[in-house]
């Protein structure tokens, strides 16, 4: 999320699709659309948030935000994590140390 976010919102007349707009118009939808499939992947959801409708929610099981953060945070520790590499490491350090010079963070 955070990279799609530092990237920006591209403007533009592809991403704007005035045409699109006009020519479907009000009342209209934008499921069949070319330019739909061409772009609805653009953005990424976490797996967080349920995006069904109440009743496959309900069959489901009916988990709420806090069950679903819960079980992937578990699957995230139980991760192996490796560390990285010294250079890498001491590189980090050394970034950081120049944000809190410069930005004073």
């Amino acid at each position: 999320m955070v990279n799609q976010f530092m990237r920006g919102i591209l403007v533009n007349t592809e991403t704007l699709a005035l045409d699109l707009i006009d020519r479907v118009g009000p009342g209209g939808h934008y499921l069949e659309e070319k330019h739909t499939m061409d772009h609805f992947r653009d953005v990424w959801y976490s797996q967080l948030f349920d995006r069904t409708n109440y009743d496959e929610w309900l069959k489901k099981g009916a988990k709420r935000f806090k069950e679903r953060l819960s079980e992937q945070t578990r699957k995230l520790m139980d991760l192996n994590a490796v560390s990285l590499p010294t250079e890498i490491s001491k590189e980090m350090d050394r970034m950081e140390k120049h944000w809190h010079r410069d930005f004073g963070h």
